[in-house]
């Protein structure tokens, strides 16, 4: 048995590897689009942005996927109000984003940044709805159905 937990350790280790190159090419690729596409101005607007909406998220982690994960009996009974919690969550969110908007235009001396900040706030009501059932990929440490999962979430 600790031999076949081994091998799934190694393996998940590889699964958790290239999902992670992968998904730091896709972006350092749509980075560099993004750059090509957009002036210098509106890439500092969407840094500005995104900035602001990471510094949210940052900061209002629930740790329910890492306490689903680490749950030792049968976690089915939790997902819902698991789920239930990051939607409310996202509600929540997008909420104080569309409010703080003007704040954090005002603060980074940008107009222009508050309907770019506005809008990105939409995409935590988008994650809000995001499967929660795939905490069971790491839970039985089914890494190669989480990169999958999130591979074709990237592209």
């Amino acid at each position: 048995m600790a031999s076949s937990l081994g091998k799934k350790v190694v393996k998940g280790g590889i699964w958790v590897f290239t999902l992670r190159g992968t998904q730091r090419l896709f972006s350092f690729v749509r980075l560099i689009i993004l750059a090509r596409i957009l002036a210098p101005a509106d890439f500092g607007l969407m840094g500005i942005a995104l900035l602001t909406m990471a510094a949210l998220n940052t900061f209002s982690q629930t740790g329910f996927q890492t306490a689903l994960i680490q749950k030792k009996e049968d976690i089915k009974s939790y997902l819902d109000a698991a789920w239930t919690v990051t939607i409310i969550r996202g509600i929540i969110l997008f909420l104080i984003l569309y409010f703080i908007a003007p704040y954090a235009a005002t603060f980074f001396k940008s107009p222009k940044a508050l309907s770019i900040i506005k809008v990105i706030g939409f995409s935590f009501l988008i994650q809000a709805f995001t499967n929660i059932g795939v905490v069971y990929f790491q839970k039985e440490l089914e890494f190669n159905k989480q990169f999958i999962y999130h591979f074709t979430g990237t592209i």
